[in-house]
């Protein structure tokens, strides 16, 4: 919103030439720029912003500020793709043309899957994630017309724009685009909620042309933020109880309050493992940013395969020797527990919270050279026991290991 709000004061509306006297208006460019390489440092999804606010300034023939643009972005851009390739972890974008991002092995999806993917992504956000933004429901009749008004009313009021189009304008079909290609997997709230004022925006000016003929466009829009506010009343009133249990619970010492149970667990895991693993040890995890900032080690995600010869080598390759299994989501299971049993002499446990809850285990120098039991089959029940890490894998009170040279670097 802060882009879009200095793009619109950047230049005139007629686009005339900047001059000496009107030269502060570049102020509010560079102050789009900025704001433009933060949300696209904040997500992948800050892409559109980058290539609409661009195109809108070349469209416009705006090459100083079109510049001044690219001098602001380019070079951050360009660092981060480097940084990207030398890392050699995969960003969201590269799931973009899996069937499910989650099971790799199910292939890339074909023309008529994608416009199933957007069928079934344009039903969930105007049926379920913008109503329950809104009203705070979801998935019920009234949801579904509030999300669809709310959707069509601010399809009218782009159209209305698109002949005085700014960046707003470009923004919001290229957004929507990549929301709606996005993997139904990964639809929610969060990522309608970047777009939403700009719907609601279009979405009152619809409304504001549609009554101004008759004379109504003021109370038209009264009574329209009457109506929102009494849907949302009910959501916001529980909303409102919700997080006074949740600042009580915190008062009480919780450091994770009204958190479910297996995020509980991870962020308390990690946090543990702060300071006790030897320096530039490297964590394969499901969340690798999250386990980095309450560990302090890095991550890597790792990979979404059953193959124990798959995780080894990409462990090689990250030089980790560790790995969180951890009950978030039906992922580890899927993945980390067949490699898990059908090579269990080939790790180690360094420290668990019990059993059905996070642990992290070690990587042991010889995991590949490890019998391969050929368990571990999806729906198969295998009890396994895990020998306890020796001291090698953990932190020595100057910061190294206690023990043998590391294999993986």
């Amino acid at each position: 919103m802060l882009a879009l709000w200095a793009f619109a004061r950047a230049r005139p509306v007629d686009a005339s030439p900047v001059t000496a006297a009107d030269g502060g208006t570049l102020w509010p460019l560079a102050i789009a720029a900025a704001a433009t390489v933060a949300a696209y440092a904040t997500r992948s999804a800050g892409l559109p912003l980058v290539l609409a606010a661009g195109g809108w300034l070349a469209w416009k023939r705006r090459w100083r500020d079109l510049a001044l643009l690219a001098a602001v972005v380019l070079p951050f851009a360009v660092a981060w793709w480097v940084r990207a390739r030398m890392m050699g972890g995969p960003g969201y974008t590269s799931f973009l043309w899996y069937v499910d991002p989650y099971r790799p092995s199910l292939g890339t999806v074909s023309f008529g899957g994608m416009l199933e993917r957007i069928s079934r992504n344009t039903g969930k956000y105007a049926g379920e994630h913008i109503p329950n933004l809104l009203i705070g429901a979801r998935d019920t009749g009234l949801a579904r017309a509030a999300g669809v008004a709310v959707v069509g009313l601010a399809a009218a009021g782009w159209a209305l724009r698109v002949s005085r189009a700014g960046v707003a304008e470009l923004l919001l079909p290229l957004y929507l685009g990549l929301v709606l290609v996005w993997p139904a997997e990964w639809a929610g709230e969060r990522f309608i909620l970047p777009v939403l004022p700009v719907l609601l925006l279009y979405a009152a000016e619809a409304v504001a042309k549609g009554t101004s003929r008759v004379g109504a466009a003021r109370a038209a829009g009264v009574a329209g933020t009457a109506v929102v506010l009494l849907m949302a009343l009910p959501a916001q009133k529980a909303a409102a109880s919700g997080g006074s249990h949740c600042r009580a619970e915190f008062r009480r010492g919780e450091p994770f309050p009204c958190v479910r149970p297996p995020w509980q667990d991870f962020f308390h895991l990690a946090g543990q493992a702060r300071g006790t693993l030897p320096e530039g040890s490297v964590v394969l995890s499901r969340k690798p940013t999250l386990f980095w900032a309450f560990s302090g080690y890095p991550s890597r995600t790792y990979p979404f395969s059953a193959e124990p010869d798959t995780l080894l080598a990409e462990a090689r390759r990250a030089g980790a020797e560790y790995v969180v299994v951890d009950q978030i989501d039906n992922v580890a299971a899927m993945y980390l527990a067949p490699v898990l049993i059908r090579r269990s002499k080939g790790f180690c446990v360094v420290q668990s919270m019990g059993a059905d809850r996070p642990t992290l285990m070690g990587i042991l120098p010889d995991a590949e050279r490890a019998a391969d039991t050929g368990s571990g089959r999806q729906g198969e029940t295998v009890d396994v026991a895990f020998a306890s890490c020796g001291p090698a894998y953990r932190r020595a009170p100057d910061g190294k290991r206690l023990g043998p040279e590391r294999l993986l670097r």
